[in-house]
């Protein structure tokens, strides 16, 4: 999803030779503008200076929100079996850590 956003938005800037006529800063806000908005705001906060490492931000936020939403879906299965919750599986994978 993000690949395909990042290519099609490079792709844009290109064709319309803006590339040189923009400041990294543009084109880094121009990209997360066009983001999802959870996606926009985390990513936003980073203070990027350049659009690879825009893209790569956003790459990991959306990992980062995949891997949590999949943890708390099996924690919560868990909990209805009578084994762990979700607040003990977190604390057990930051220990981990």
């Amino acid at each position: 999803m993000i690949d395909t956003y990042a290519i099609r938005f490079r792709k844009i800037i290109s064709k319309a030779e803006i590339v040189n006529l923009l400041s990294a800063q543009m084109q880094i806000m121009d990209f997360i503008a066009g983001l999802q908005i959870d996606l926009a705001i985390i990513t936003n906060g980073s203070n990027l200076i350049d659009l690879d490492k825009a893209e790569k931000m956003a790459k990991n936020v959306k990992s980062a929100s995949f891997i949590n939403k999949n943890v708390m879906v099996s924690s919560n299965k868990s909990s209805s079996d009578g084994s762990k919750g979700a607040k003990s599986l977190n604390f057990e994978i930051k220990s981990k850590v």
